[in-house]
Order: structure tokens, then C-alpha cells, then sequence
């Protein structure tokens, strides 16, 4: 059995209600849920959440709650390892041929199947702890630098100032779409960074994190996630 696992938790730091502020007509979590159960990958979809008002919109969309998030998970200072680990050993409990578990976020609109399947087929294939999404980074951050009081160039990583371009390593930013494991290893609790990684490159994502990356969103892309998942 897969299962895909949502965090929603009600309080939003920078953005009010951002895991159901309202894209194309419906909350932005209940896009999310379509697209996982479009992409027949997991038996079942679980929204972990602290809020009535979370569990009853996803619910009505075609996800399970087994029961409120604590509070204690809940905190700013609460990991997604803190809850995933929480969540999957009590699915566990609850399903004893569980394999594979995703997390995928409330707002993780630019998911789509073929990421979705391609995750899946490496977790099945591979010795890779964990598959997740990130956006491709331009090379050239290495040859950032900083105004100094002075009104100098600071440069940041001084070694690569001589080196061309495209002999530098690529540079990646996490997307904040998903993260795909099998169950073991969420119930391991281990530290993400330090483990045998696969990613899976998504173009141009944005990350839903304060009121400008939702006017970003809603302005480029429009009513693009009312299209079924493919």
C-alpha cells in the first residue's frame, strides 16, 4: 500500500489561511488532493491537520483525517520530519502492507504525475532514501557578492571569481512540492540532507510562502491547475 500524507496545519505565519486561500474557485489544498488521487499512485490520501475547518474541505475532496494533529506538532519550531513520523507510524499501526509514503504540501499545485511516477519507479528500483522536488539554481549564485559600507564588492565565495561559469557545480533550492520515501525511513526519523537523495527537477515552481508568492502565483499561471493532472 502507498499512501500520500498532506501537513496543513490552520496557523500560517506570513500568509493567513494559506493552505486554503482560494485558487481557481476552491482552496488551494483541495487542488492538491485532486492531483494525488489523479496520479493513481497512492491507495489512499491523509490530510494532517490541527483544524476542523481543513479536515471537513478535505474530506469533501476525497481525503482521509484520522484524527486533529496535537497542538505539541503544530509549533513553528515543529519539523516535517516531527510529523511525518508521527503520522506514518500510526498509519502503520493501521495498515500493515504499507510501503511507500509521500509527502506532498497544501499548496504543491506544480505537481504533476509524471513527477509523481518517476519517484516512485526510482524508490522501487533504487537503494535512494529519499526522492524529492527542487528548482535548478543559476550557476553563477556561486559568483555572488555584497555592497560593502564602503561601496567595495564583497564576493562571497572568492575562489570561484576566476572560474568559468559553467564549470561550476549545479545549484539547487528544495521546491516545496514533495517528499517521497518508503515508510521505514520516515519512522527512522533521520536527518533528509544526509541521506542517499534522488531529485526530481520541476520547472519553475514557486513555493507558497508570504502574500508575494501568491500574487506571483495567481498572475503567471492563472487557472492552469483547473487541468487534470497527466
Amino acid at each position: 500500500m502507498n499512501i500520500a500524507i498532506i501537513p496543513a496545519k490552520e496557523f500560517s505565519k506570513r500568509l493567513k489561511n494559506k493552505n486554503i486561500k482560494i485558487l481557481n474557485n476552491q482552496p488551494i489544498i483541495s487542488t492538491v488532493i485532486k492531483k494525488l488521487i489523479n496520479s493513481k499512485i497512492f491507495d489512499k490520501i491523509y490530510v494532517s491537520t490541527d483544524s476542523n475547518k481543513i479536515s471537513k474541505i478535505s474530506i469533501k475532496c476525497g481525503a482521509h483525517v484520522n484524527e486533529l494533529r496535537p497542538k505539541y506538532l503544530c509549533k513553528n519550531s515543529t519539523t516535517i520530519i516531527d510529523v511525518m513520523n508521527y503520522e506514518v507510524k500510526k498509519l502503520k499501526k493501521k495498515y500493515n502492507d504499507l510501503k511507500f509514503v509521500c509527502c506532498a504540501f497544501p499548496t504543491a499545485v506544480f505537481i504533476e504525475k509524471k513527477h509523481l511516477l518517476k519517484s516512485y519507479r526510482i524508490l522501487n528500483k533504487n537503494n535512494k532514501k529519499f526522492v524529492f522536488s527542487v528548482k535548478k539554481v543559476d550557476q553563477r549564485l556561486f559568483k555572488s557578492f555584497y555592497i560593502t559600507k564602503n561601496n567595495t564588492c564583497q564576493y562571497i565565495f572568492k575562489k570561484n571569481i576566476s572560474i568559468d561559469s559553467k564549470k561550476l557545480s549545479n545549484v539547487y533550492l528544495d521546491a516545496g512540492q514533495f517528499y517521497f520515501s518508503h515508510h521505514r525511513v520516515w519512522v527512522e526519523k533521520k536527518d533528509i540532507d544526509l541521506l542517499n537523495n534522488y531529485l526530481i527537477e520541476i520547472n519553475n515552481p514557486i513555493d507558497i510562502d508570504d502574500i508575494n508568492d501568491w500574487k506571483k502565483l495567481i498572475n503567471l499561471h492563472g487557472s492552469d491547475f483547473n487541468k487534470k493532472s497527466s
